[in-house]
């Protein structure tokens, strides 16, 4: 796996959803996948903050903030994070 990848528990956790609800948004093509267990970061993380707040309330401060420091402590794009 490479930094531009992400795999689904740490997806799933990044969306404070379930294994299963990151399998369901790959099944309908709003994640995308990059092998077995393995997801385009850009593209899925673009697609699933459209769907899911689409289809849930508008995350609240503290779940914004509880999934930016989720993905700043992941090793793969916390360089992406400080180049920003």
């Amino acid at each position: 796996m490479d930094e531009t990848e992400i795999t689904t528990g740490n997806l799933a956790k990044l969306f404070d959803v379930t294994s299963k609800t990151i399998a369901d948004l790959g099944n309908r093509g709003v994640i995308v996948r990059a092998g077995r267990g393995r997801w385009q970061m850009q593209a899925s993380v673009a697609g699933g903050v459209v769907t899911l707040s689409e289809i849930g309330p508008i995350w609240t401060i503290n779940q914004q903030a509880k999934s930016l420091k989720f993905l700043a402590s992941t090793s793969a794009i916390v360089g992406k994070f400080r180049s920003v």
